[in-house]
């Protein structure tokens, strides 16, 4: 079956050309083609998608971030290692451990928290010179302190950003 020539002229115009374009051979390109030619299409990456990538590559490539985190990461897997090697070899000591520490260890760590926290509350009213508490000082001071807490992981938040920000203005100046 043949096609129409691909030349959108009418043949009166150029029959010489018309009639090699009628005689040429038609075929089709080999099985896999276009997804060769579509596996090197380019396509660019959704805005955010590019972002999270651009702030990966950036952690992943400062020696300065591996070199810090190296230690810790070399120490948690050393512990968690020793951890699960242990808890392996000496099943009997870690079943009679976690039995004393479900009926003695939260007890005693309750009485614990809870003496020390009182000794740390009387030494500070003793600091204050205030003899006890009403529950409108409580309140005041437990919505001072999370309104510092969150004007802190603001500035904190802002901190970072701005970070960021800067490094990415710089990345955009090279």
């Amino acid at each position: 079956m043949r096609h129409e020539p691909l030349d959108p002229r009418p043949p009166e115009e150029d029959p010489v050309l018309h009639q090699h374009l009628v005689l040429l051979e038609q075929f089709s390109p080999r099985l896999g083609f276009a997804d060769r030619v579509l596996l090197n299409v380019w396509l660019p990456l959704p805005p955010y998608l590019a972002g999270i990538r651009e702030r990966a590559q950036s952690l992943l490539a400062a020696r300065r971030i591996w070199l810090f985190a190296a230690p810790f990461l070399v120490g948690a897997a050393v512990t968690l290692v020793s951890t699960v090697v242990f808890v392996a070899t000496h099943p009997q000591f870690v079943a009679t451990a976690w039995g004393w520490f479900v009926q003695h260890g939260i007890l005693v760590a309750w009485q614990a928290a809870t003496s020390a926290l009182a000794g740390l509350l009387a030494t500070l009213l003793a600091m204050l010179g205030v003899g006890s508490l009403s529950g409108a000082t409580v309140a005041a001071v437990a919505s001072t302190a999370v309104v510092l807490w969150l004007v802190c992981a603001w500035g904190l938040s802002r901190t970072l950003r701005t970070d960021v920000l800067h490094r990415n203005s710089l990345h955009a100046q090279r």
